[in-house]
């Protein structure tokens, strides 16, 4: 499993946006907690087998190429580490795109 982008946030933050114009801009499937509301018969076990065994990820983002929830953060954030950008960062790197 290799995700080559991921949203670290809260959901009603804009998640859903992303996912959509990630997808929109055909860089892949991207992963949100709506596929586990969709299909929770086949979801459900393969998370709580990921929360028991943290290392496989492969079953969870099969075929994943993004994702852009707070469940993927809470699993990346425990075996990986996450560099998060900060907020004095974002704003000095937008100016400089204007």
């Amino acid at each position: 499993m290799e995700l080559k982008d991921i949203g670290l946030d809260l959901g009603r933050t804009g998640t859903y946006s992303l996912k959509t114009a990630l997808e929109q801009l055909q860089l892949g499937l991207c992963h949100h907690m709506e596929r586990v509301a969709q299909n929770m018969s086949v979801q459900l076990p393969l998370w709580n087998e990921l929360l028991n065994h943290p290392t496989n990820f492969i079953a969870v983002y099969e075929g994943i190429q993004s994702a852009v929830d707070f469940g993927t953060y809470a699993i990346y954030n425990k075996n990986f580490n996450v560099n998060l950008y900060k907020t004095d960062k974002w704003k000095h790197y937008l100016n400089g795109l204007s």
